[in-house]
Formats: structure tokens, C-alpha cells, sequence
């Protein structure tokens, strides 16, 4: 163990412990995330804990105080989120342990995680590096723009595409992710594009937070992306949330001009050298921070 034993306490200006996460935690950790204005549901955090590990920080009185959660993704990558600490804890190392334990389970996986402004200090302390920034856009469309390519072909992704989205996700992302997959596309149909005969990219939404969120998007360039977004917001044309790299400026404008704003900008970490995906595809938006 690099660390000292999860069940050991920690004494600083407040006694705490970290254990394993349990169904009945879920409650108290959708209040932790309301409570810094995240706007996480019951339903969002069942969809989370499905299909990962939690870990939970707690008083010694048994008073939660944080979260943190983990997805394996393979044996060689996975990420990390959900890392909250009650305002009222912050400054006994609280979320250091938190991430500790996941590093310590994770093992030899090389992990992302999009850090929040508090928790970016504590991650870079632990071996995280600052690979990229993602930008945060939401709202409800008001003016969605079709984009058309002429020669690409688009066409409903269902659970029998799932072999085909897995490839494609893999080749962008730099790991394999078919149960996360799988799980969305048991919420909402996507989007497959085509183009020569060939797959070119894939894009998911479904119901999160306060309406749907888009995401993953894979394409193998911004303007089948900017494609595939345009047609995945006329499936629900409710308040919307994706979470894209920075630098894809093609599809910001493209968001600004659907009615879309954007509202707040992350760096995304990453521990390990593992994960080397985008080399002929590349991934347009995450399907939540968390989950990457």
C-alpha cells in the first residue's frame, strides 16, 4: 500500500474515516452535490454508482462529508469524479484521502479526471497532469442550425450498433467503454455517421441533470462532429448540456449559434502515461466529466 489503511482515522482539526460507498449513500451524496450548485439527480447518481466504485468520507459521528468515484475501463485505463467535500470539512485532507483510495484500487490503470477549482491542487499533488481544458455549454436551443454534408450518411444507433460505436469510441478515447456504451444507448437512441462507406463517427444523449446531455461524440473531423450535434438536438430539443474540448472552436461557434451558452471551462488530468486515443478519430464531447 502507498498509503496508510482506509479504516485508519485521520486526526486533524476533525476525525474522519473512508469506506466503500453503499446504495443507502446516495441520498446524502445527491445533497453534497446540490449543495455546490451541481445539478445531479437521485437518477444521476444511480446511473454513476452503476457503473462504478464509490468511496465515502464520514465524520465520527457517521456524518457524510465527501464522495468520490471511479470506472474501470480495462485493466489499463479509467477515470475518476464526483469528488465533493462538504464546505463546512474542507482542509483536513478529506478529498486527498478520497482520491488516495481510488488510486489505490485502480492500480497500475492510468486515470482521468476533470478537476474542479478546488480539487485541482490536491490532484496534481497525487501525479495528475493538465492534458486539455473542456468547455461546459447548456441551455435550451432556440435557432438549431442543420448542418448537411452531402456525402455523409446518418443514421439511428441502437443497441445493435453497439459493436460499432465500442470500435470507434476505443480508437478516440484509448479505451474500451462498453458498458458505459451500452448503458446509455438503453436511454436514448444516437447517431451514426457515414461517409464513403465508411464509419466516421457516432454521437449519444440522454436524460441527465436539468434535460439531456450530448455525449460521447466521435467523429474524425469538427465539421462531421458539428453534423452529428446538429442532429442529436432536434431528437429532444429540451435544455441541453455537452461538455467539449476547448480548442474545438468549429463546434463552440456552432453551439453559440444554436442558442447554447457557455458556462464554465475545467482542465481535464490525467495520471499515467496510458490512454493514447485520436490519432485518426477524435472525441468532440465527453459523455459527462466524470465518466470522461
Amino acid at each position: 500500500m502507498r498509503y496508510p489503511s482506509l479504516e485508519s482515522t485521520v486526526k486533524q482539526s476533525t476525525e474522519f474515516t473512508v469506506r466503500r460507498m453503499q446504495p443507502e449513500d446516495r441520498d446524502t451524496a445527491v445533497r453534497l452535490t446540490q449543495a455546490e450548485g451541481w445539478p445531479h439527480r437521485r437518477e444521476d447518481w444511480d446511473f454513476h454508482c452503476l457503473l462504478g466504485q464509490g468511496w465515502i468520507a464520514s465524520t465520527a459521528d457517521g456524518a457524510m462529508v465527501g464522495t468520490i468515484l471511479w470506472w474501470s475501463y480495462g485493466s489499463a485505463a479509467g477515470a475518476a469524479g464526483l469528488l465533493v467535500v462538504d464546505r463546512r470539512y474542507r482542509g483536513n485532507g478529506i478529498g486527498r484521502r478520497l482520491i488516495e483510495a481510488i488510486i489505490d484500487e485502480a492500480g497500475p490503470r492510468t486515470l482521468q479526471s476533470v478537476a474542479t477549482r478546488s480539487g485541482i491542487r490536491v490532484l496534481g499533488a497525487l501525479g495528475f497532469r493538465k492534458i486539455g481544458m473542456v468547455q461546459q455549454w447548456q441551455g435550451v436551443p432556440s435557432a438549431i442550425i442543420i448542418e448537411r454534408q452531402r456525402s455523409l450518411i446518418l443514421r439511428t444507433a441502437d443497441q445493435t450498433s453497439l459493436p460499432s460505436l465500442c470500435e470507434l469510441d476505443e480508437r478516440a478515447f484509448g479505451a474500451k467503454r462498453f458498458e458505459l456504451l451500452a448503458s446509455i444507448l438503453t436511454q436514448n437512441d444516437g447517431v451514426l455517421a457515414e461517409k464513403d462507406g465508411q464509419l466516421v463517427g457516432f454521437g449519444l444523449i440522454r436524460p441527465a441533470g436539468r434535460g439531456m446531455v450530448i455525449g460521447p461524440v466521435v467523429a474524425s473531423d469538427e465539421s462531421i462532429a458539428k453534423t452529428i450535434v446538429s442532429r442529436l438536438l432536434t431528437i429532444d430539443a429540451s435544455f441541453t448540456r455537452i461538455d467539449i474540448p476547448a480548442n474545438a472552436n468549429g463546434l463552440a461557434e456552432y453551439l453559440q449559434q444554436s442558442g447554447l451558452i457557455l458556462v464554465d471551462q475545467a482542465p481535464v488530468l490525467k495520471l499515467g502515461e496510458g490512454m493514447s486515443g485520436g490519432q485518426s478519430l477524435r472525441s468532440f464531447a465527453m459523455a459527462s466529466q466524470s465518466l470522461g
